[in-house]
């Protein structure tokens, strides 16, 4: 969690999470090709940001063994209530004097930047 974990570890650790269970589907009688995943909020979020981005190296940053980033490619996502502009939320909880709220996204991204960057839709 933030702030200890900032924007974009949560990717990096879905990337990470995806080709860990790909590269071990064998040992638990799965099959790598048909694995998916399902987020709800900021799972959501990230799901799909890092489907999207398998070979960018902000999600790509932790190595494993026997895997590649290609490994992280998803046969499905289900993205249930997502946040996809975190950088529109934000502003409104600015709007609406929400600062709880604006303190979670200052420790989570660090800045406007990575909120803007942060976007599937940016890809």
């Amino acid at each position: 969690m933030a702030p200890e974990f900032p924007y974009p570890t949560q990717g990096q650790d879905i990337n990470y999470g995806i080709r860990w269970l790909k590269v071990h589907a064998a040992d638990l009688n799965g099959d790598p090709g048909i694995i998916g995943g399902i987020g709800y909020p900021s799972g959501g979020h990230t799901l799909p940001l890092a489907a999207m981005r398998l070979s960018d190296p902000r999600y790509t940053a932790v190595p494993l063994e026997g895997s590649s980033p290609a490994d992280a490619n998803l046969a499905w996502i289900i993205s249930c209530w997502p946040v996809i502009d975190l950088l529109l939320k934000y502003t409104i909880a600015k709007e609406a004097g929400k600062p709880e709220l604006l303190e979670k996204h200052h420790g989570f991204f660090r800045g406007d930047e990575a909120m803007h960057e942060s976007k599937p839709a940016r890809r």
